[in-house]
């Protein structure tokens, strides 16, 4: 029993009592960091989010403000009503199919070509019509 009161001496409990408080002050502000730093994210998102729906209104205003244009009512009555203003003459072609361009017609021929032809064709400018 000399042994152990030797060791709680008020200096030692002291020193105990010191060591926890410090314990205990680290890990309260490592807390407070990472709520800090989880609340600063967060405002973070929340600034670039707002950001982000200031840029998506202005444009929608930009596209509402358009939408008012003579221009766009003009645009819109040529294209779905098939109309057309004093002085302009509205001409309505037929759909047709268009005819195969030439560079089909030579793109279908080089496929018909076997690969050794192809590569003559290319490095020596042979051609195998």
């Amino acid at each position: 029993m000399k042994s152990i009161s030797k060791h709680f001496t008020v200096e030692n409990i002291a020193m105990i009592a010191l060591f926890l408080f410090a314990i205990w002050c680290a890990v309260s502000a490592v807390s407070v960091l990472q709520k800090n730093y989880e609340l600063l994210t967060r405002l973070r998102e929340g600034e670039v989010t707002n950001q982000t729906l200031e840029i998506r209104n202005a444009n929608l205003k930009l596209q509402q403000a358009y939408y008012k244009t003579d221009e766009f009512m003009e645009l819109q009555a040529k294209a779905k009503l098939n109309k057309a203003v004093s002085g302009e003459h509205l001409v309505l072609l037929p759909k047709v199919k268009p005819a195969k361009a030439e560079s089909e017609a030579t793109a279908t021929a080089a496929r018909q070509l076997s690969n050794p032809q192809m590569w003559a064709q290319f490095l020596l400018g042979v051609r195998y019509d």
